[in-house]
């Protein structure tokens, strides 16, 4: 059983990460706070990652660091980012505004979504072998639940939380 056997994987839309979130998000970024801080109530020696804009100080990244708590964001560094064609996994048909599921649709698209739960979950894991406390992810909500079940197949014991479809 890994020393960190208690891991909190939270999911939520991008935009609920943001110091100042869009007025769309600003109910989900309340929920990501209170989210935290109900983690943080019985947590020590917090470890928090966070799957969010290289190079941005999100909202969990900035109270993280005024706690003096360990963070690292996860997400794909923006020089591979670079070198790679993105296609987002929704977007929204400008004729008909219906919402386009790209991951079922585009091959490319899934794939690149797979390498990015890849990667967030092998910066986090490695991560994990050096935490003794409590071990906080934040990604977005589709890759919440696969990486939860990739931490589990390594022994870990993990709590699911998604703030972006709770309705409170």
């Amino acid at each position: 059983m890994p020393a960190n056997s208690k891991v909190h994987v939270i999911g939520c839309s991008h935009e609920a990460q943001s110091l100042n979130p869009i007025a769309q998000a600003q109910a989900e970024a309340g929920r990501l706070v209170a989210k935290f801080h109900e983690v943080l109530s019985d947590a020590h020696d917090v470890f928090l990652a966070e799957e969010t804009k290289q190079g941005q100080t999100s909202k969990l990244g900035q109270l993280a660091h005024e706690a003096g708590h360990k963070y690292l964001n996860v997400d794909v560094p923006i020089e591979a980012q670079e070198l790679i064609r993105h296609i987002p996994p929704t977007e929204i048909d400008e004729v008909s505004e219906e919402v386009i599921d790209n991951l079922c649709i585009n091959k490319y698209a899934k794939a690149w979504n797979l390498v990015r739960e890849y990667h967030i979950y092998k910066c986090f894991a490695q991560e994990l072998l050096l935490a003794k406390g409590t071990a906080i992810l934040v990604c977005g909500q589709l890759h919440m639940k696969p990486i939860a079940k990739l931490l589990e197949s390594d022994g870990y014991s993990v709590s699911v939380h998604d703030v972006y479809n709770a309705s409170v």
